[in-house]
């Protein structure tokens, strides 16, 4: 009920469910449209779920700049995930122009450091280990770890 009054978290939480078959049949594409409802509201876990579900094609389109579009909007909303994953995207131009310049601020935000001119640039594994550890931001992590994997 509280995710069809409009309550992102709630949102999310369905949205999860529905992506893990969790006391519900899996459906991707239904848990994008719950997600879309809670990106909308500037929630920075569905941004970011949404961006590598159009990455990987996995319950929408496959389409790289909706991906790095809506990775960008979470990045910018603080979600760690999505700053290793835009970094990663202007590494190779997945959705963006290929910009080696603009990779570190973003692998350094994700890391927690706000100081772009470290002389240890940071890479992708060892952005994974700087994850959260609260429990539910750790399944959501190992979920966004296995769309990441999925061909």
């Amino acid at each position: 009920r509280a995710a069809a009054d409009g309550l992102a978290t709630a949102q999310v939480n369905l949205a999860m469910l529905l992506l893990e078959g969790r006391g519900l049949a899996a459906d991707p594409a239904m848990a994008a449209a719950w997600l879309h409802r809670a990106a909308d509201q500037g929630h920075a876990t569905a941004q970011a779920t949404l961006g590598m579900m159009h990455l990987r094609g996995f319950g929408v389109p496959q389409d790289d700049a909706e991906a790095a579009r809506w990775t960008r909007m979470a990045a910018v909303g603080g979600d760690v995930i999505a700053r290793a994953r835009l970094g990663q995207m202007h590494e190779h131009g997945l959705g963006v122009e290929q910009d080696l310049v603009a990779v570190y601020p973003w692998y350094s935000l994700a890391a927690g450091g706000e100081d772009y001119l470290r002389n240890d640039p940071l890479s992708p594994l060892q952005v994974e280990e700087v994850m959260v550890e609260d429990d539910e931001m750790a399944n959501f992590t190992n979920l966004l770890l296995l769309l990441m994997e999925t061909p």
